[in-house]
This record gives structure tokens, sequence and C-alpha cells, in this order.
């Protein structure tokens, strides 16, 4: 056998060495790395969309006093006169109300009210109890374990961060129907001067005192160290001394046939999905209105037409009635895949981890 020829065995002997161990390597990677494309499928968010439909399915709730999926709430937490039971519903339709940059998505359900479901708020204890009451049915009974979502319901704060400038302007421009306007303050004083006890927590209150109070809760937080919630106290309000009861105004009406504008165009699909109800439903967001000669605390709420309040208590003393239905909104997380389906309503997206 000639040099050249062994020059060429051992040619193709490495050649198949280095093949096979190529192939080696290859099945190494294959078997060893992590396929980011399918690990990653579903949790993009391109082309999801604001108004969207989702298939979202609760865990089912245990009552603890009968086992049933109802939420029992009682009359010394919500003030009303009888107990009521609050229906978990299982049909609700779910849709996308915002899409965030760190990924996580926010999405609402139907309005409550529309499904026959109403929570009935009463007085001063209503007021003072209302934030926490949304905020814990909507979690125990619209919460998802397995894709660690937690529910809470909508809030005055919710909308007003899609709202543009000229929105935001429109709000503190309102004025009430004795001219004090939105963020200004009025003094009541005698027997005009009563007031929910959370209501001494919040900012913007002044008791016996025209100085407010800036290092106080806010309108959607559910109480303090102070006052905690919820609360069975009686009565459920105090009377300011002959110092008086000084109240901002914070609330403010707006109607859905003026409010388009007061979102950009990239909100306009929020701004249908707020108004798309039939009935009313409440926002874990109380306020105080300063018209004269009382000043009146409650609740906010949205219906078809109007973004407005329900006032549960007057300053002169006096008690209101107030039912709104619910809708819960739901933070599902960065790791949450959006998988099969269009986001129609008859194709919703299905979620899973």
């Amino acid at each position: 056998m000639t040099s050249a020829q062994n020059a060429t065995d051992r040619w193709e002997q490495g050649s198949a060495n280095e093949q096979e161990s190529l192939k080696e390597i290859a099945n190494f990677i294959k078997n060893n790395s992590t396929d980011d494309t399918e690990e990653n499928e579903g949790t993009s968010r391109e082309g999801l969309k604001v108004g969207q439909y989702v298939e979202y399915v609760p865990d089912t709730y245990i009552n603890p006093k009968d086992s049933s999926s109802n939420y029992t709430l009682t009359t010394d937490i919500s003030g009303y006169t009888s107990e009521q039971q609050i229906a978990q519903l299982k049909d609700l339709k779910w849709r996308i109300m915002s899409i965030n940059a760190d990924g996580t998505v926010e999405i609402v359900s139907d309005n409550t009210y529309d499904s026959g479901t109403r929570i009935y708020l009463r007085g001063a204890t209503g007021y003072n109890n209302g934030v926490y009451i949304l905020n814990d049915i909507a979690e125990k009974q619209y919460s998802n374990k397995n894709l660690n979502a937690v529910a809470r319901s909508m809030t005055i704060e919710d909308i007003e961060k899609k709202m543009n400038e000229k929105g935001i302007s429109e709000r503190d421009g309102y004025t009430s129907s004795s001219g004090t306007q939105y963020g200004h303050q009025t003094k009541y004083t005698v027997d005009n001067s009563y007031y929910p006890k959370i209501y001494a927590e919040e900012n913007g209150s002044g008791i016996n005192t025209e100085e407010v109070k800036e290092d106080g809760i806010g309108v959607s937080e559910e109480g303090s160290e102070n006052f905690p919630v919820p609360s069975t106290e009686t009565p459920a309000y105090e009377q300011a001394n002959e110092s008086g009861l000084t109240v901002t105004q914070n609330h403010y009406e707006m109607y859905k046939s003026e409010m388009s504008e007061y979102f950009n165009e990239e909100n306009q699909d929020f701004y249908e999905l707020m108004f798309d109800t039939y009935g009313h439903y409440w926002l874990a967001s109380r306020y105080s209105h300063c018209p004269s000669p009382y000043a009146y605390f409650g609740l906010r709420y949205v219906n078809s037409r109007i973004l407005g309040g329900n006032y549960l208590f007057c300053s002169y003393c006096s008690a209101d009635i107030s039912y709104n239905g619910l809708r819960a909104v739901v933070s599902l997380g960065s790791e949450v895949k959006f998988k099969e389906g269009d986001g129609s309503e008859e194709h919703p997206y299905k979620l899973s981890i």
C-alpha cells in the first residue's frame, strides 16, 4: 500500500470519527436543551386586544357556614336590613381589560347585576365596609389558585388611569350644586356634621378642624390600622364637635355620551367595555359630595350611560340603601398562557400555565 493510499484511509477514518462526534454533540444538545419556542408558546401578548373574550373559570367557593357556593353578607357588615346570600356565577363571560408592559393581563367579568346577583349596602356601616365587602366577595368567589389569580372589585382608579388629559381636567373642574369644586372643601357644623367613622381616616377629611388629612387612606383602600375592617361598631358614625366637619369634594359624574373624548384612541375599547352593561355595578371606591347644606358619603358606580355614585349616609345623620352588581377584575401573571381560540365570544382564549 502506498503512502498516498495510507493518507487517504487515515483522512476518511478521521472524517468518519469527526462526523460521529458531531452527531453525538447534536444529540446531546437536543436532549439537554430547552426549546424556548415551545416553552414560551402562548405567553406572548402579541395579538391580544382589550375587549377580547377569555375562557376563565374561577374556583368553586365553599361557604364555611353551609358548604354552599353563596357568600353570606350579614347585616352587621353591610348595614342592610336583612342577611344576603350572594350567588357565585360560573357562567360569567370574561374579557381583557388591560395588557401591561410587564406581561401581566387584567380581565374583567360581566356585571353580576345582569345575572340577577346584586349587593345591597346601607348607611354608615355600608360606607365603612363597602370597599372591603366588594373586594372580599370578588376574591372568594372569582379567584383561581391554579393560575395564581386573585380577584378584586373594579375601582375608580381602573377608569381614571385610562383617561386622557381632557378627562382628568373635566374631573378636576366638576363642581357640586352649591359650587364646591372637585378637590376643594366645605365645612359643616352642628346637626349637619355627622360622618361615617372611616371618613376620619381618609385623605381630605377634617374632623373638628379645617385642616384636612394628607397622610390617610385613599378612596379605594379598605381600612386602616386605626379603623380595621370589616367593622361592626355601633353606631358606625360620629359627630364633629363645635369646630365642625370639613369635607373634600371628590365626587363627580360623567355621562357616556360625552366621555368618548376623554379616552385616547388606544383606550376606546376600554371605554366601550366600561359601559357594556345592562344594570349598575359598584366600584370599590368611596366618595364624598358637598352640596349645601349637607355632605353625602357613598360608593361609586357605573351603568350603561353614567359614571356616578350612590349615597349611603348624609351628614345630618340619615341613611339610604343602594344596590348594584359586581364586576370582578382578575390579574393574570406573565407566566399565564393564552392558547387556542381567537378572542371572539364564540372562541375565547383558553388559559394555562
